[in-house]
């Protein structure tokens, strides 16, 4: 994802300047139109519809030469053309992101400007907005993950003022609202000084109106119904505040389209951090993938096999996994894995020679910790306490709590045991406490953690501080909250995760 000062100077970049959309609203050449099902049903055909609507689904199951048979010369109308070639090229590029490849993405964006460029020449309607909207925002995924971030940016800009003039025109029409509630939750998830800036011109949007946006657009919308659905199962994915819940979303997808490898891989990963390893590998054991892109799959076997133990199986999938994908994309992860795997089977120097490649820095947050992890390693073996620690979580990763907190208990009980083990151990034996509900512990094991003498860059620092916050919060400590809220503003230092810790505290329930 973009880091949120990419963000914003892109946003800010895009204000310069009034656009086609603005010349349109002023040369009153627009015009309203009926809600979302009735006006697909007044501009597109029976046959288009029913043609879309199969492409979609093969899309899901990315059988991509399926979704060209099925497209192939389809649509009378400009209306009809726009929405076959949005579909057509939704396939492509949900291909060029799984695939991580470089090479095609020129042609795809080539193929992005003459469909913008077609709508752009007529009147716009409600359908035609959301239309260019749709294509800007398929320019703005090609673009991030170019790393183009500044034109990302100004592909996101004509997205929102395109999506905003749909709802302007049509109230009733709620295609939009998918497109919305994504930029208006990538808005709101910026540190509160850069929202503010962005506000003077005129460029607002909260969490809470993406997940509104996300959950009309769910229930209501005709053609984006689903991609709404798994946009707020994303938001619980990853720690923040939704009304739905991930595994919940995905289980009931998984049993909706058991072809799609897509599906598959997402409710593979929402299951591997719900700690549910076993049922994961399970899930991705099973998933068909005919294209032969989504090597995804593989990697995410890779790391569910490590957390269940099976250290020679999955460094054999990162190993299959850096060599048919294309892209950087999780490399750096699998390579650390990897080489953990390699140093307990004690192979040093195979070991090595994986800590060795994880020197890429694409500026992630996941890379810049895995980065610094090699480097330790990189300069000693692997310690007796570090193997312990190792397999301590792998337990704690598999939903295993009892075995994993005998393991943090006996090394925090050595009185050898190095100060960066003992605290990392404090912040298992946290975990463990805190998912099995007992606050208490969990917060005095969070400050003990905080107590060791060791590396205040460690990822267990910024997290150990937003789940004491947290649990003081649930527990009505308001005070003490923010006084752990201060400690961790004071960090000068960019420890691990800063930006995930921070904007996981700024939504949580503050009074």
């Amino acid at each position: 994802m973009t880091r949120p000062v990419s963000i914003l100077l892109l946003l800010l970049l895009c204000t310069a300047g009034a656009d086609a959309v603005r010349a349109q609203a002023a040369s009153g050449t627009e015009a309203a139109s009926s809600g979302s099902v009735v006006l697909a049903k007044g501009l597109i055909g029976a046959d288009v519809r029913e043609r879309v609507e199969r492409a979609r689904e093969q899309i899901l199951a990315m059988d991509l030469d399926g979704v060209s048979k099925t497209l192939t010369a389809v649509g009378t109308t400009t209306d009809e053309r726009a929405l076959v070639g949005w579909t057509r090229e939704l396939a492509h590029l949900l291909d060029l992101l799984v695939a991580d490849e470089s090479s095609d993405y020129e042609a795809f964006l080539d193929r992005n400007d003459a469909l913008y460029e077609q709508l752009d020449q007529v009147p716009g309607t409600a359908w035609r907005h959301w239309l260019m909207g749709e294509i800007s925002l398929q320019r703005t995924w090609a673009r991030s993950k170019q790393g183009h971030t500044v034109r990302a940016a100004l592909a996101a800009r004509r997205a929102l003022e395109h999506l905003e003039r749909a709802r302007m025109l049509d109230p009733d029409f709620t295609e939009p609202l998918k497109g919305l509630g994504l930029l208006h939750m990538g808005i709101g998830a910026l540190p509160d000084r850069f929202r503010r800036v962005l506000g003077w011109f005129g460029i607002t949007g909260t969490l809470e109106e993406g997940v509104s946006e996300l959950l009309e657009a769910r229930e209501t919308s005709l053609w984006n119904g689903l991609e709404a659905s798994v946009l707020l199962a994303t938001i619980d994915k990853f720690g923040f505040p939704s009304p739905v819940h991930a595994t919940e979303v995905y289980e009931q997808l998984w049993h909706t389209y058991p072809e799609s490898p897509l599906i598959a891989l997402s409710y593979a990963d929402v299951l591997i951090r719900n700690r549910q390893p076993a049922q994961a590998l399970f899930i991705l054991n099973a998933a068909k993938d005919p294209s032969a892109r989504v090597h995804y799959l593989t990697w995410y076997r890779g790391e569910a096999l490590f957390h269940l133990g099976r250290c020679d199986e999955a460094e054999t999938a990162f190993a299959t996994y850096e060599r048919i994908h294309a892209g950087a994309s999780l490399k750096l992860s699998g390579r650390l894995l990897a080489g953990q795997c390699a140093e307990l089977a004690g192979r040093r120097e195979e070991a090595v020679s994986w800590y060795a490649r994880i020197v890429d820095e694409r500026g992630f947050a996941e890379e810049q910790a895995a980065m610094r992890k090699a480097a330790r390693l990189m300069a000693h073996p692997m310690t007796e306490e570090e193997k312990r620690l190792l397999q301590a979580w792998g337990a704690f990763n598999s939903g295993r709590d009892d075995i994993a907190l005998n393991r943090f208990e006996a090394l925090r009980g050595r009185p050898d045991t190095p100060g960066e083990i003992r605290a990392e151990a404090a912040y298992g034996l946290a975990r463990v406490f805190h998912e099995k509900g007992d606050a208490a512990r969990a917060m005095e094991a969070y400050q003990a953690t905080l107590d060791e003498p060791a590396d205040p860059l460690a990822k267990w620092h910024g997290f150990a501080r937003m789940h004491l916050i947290s649990l003081h919060l649930q527990t009505g400590d308001i005070t003490a909250a923010r006084r752990v809220l201060e400690e961790l503003e004071g960090m000068e230092a960019a420890y691990d995760f800063r930006s995930s810790v921070e904007n996981r505290i700024r939504f949580l329930p503050w009074p």
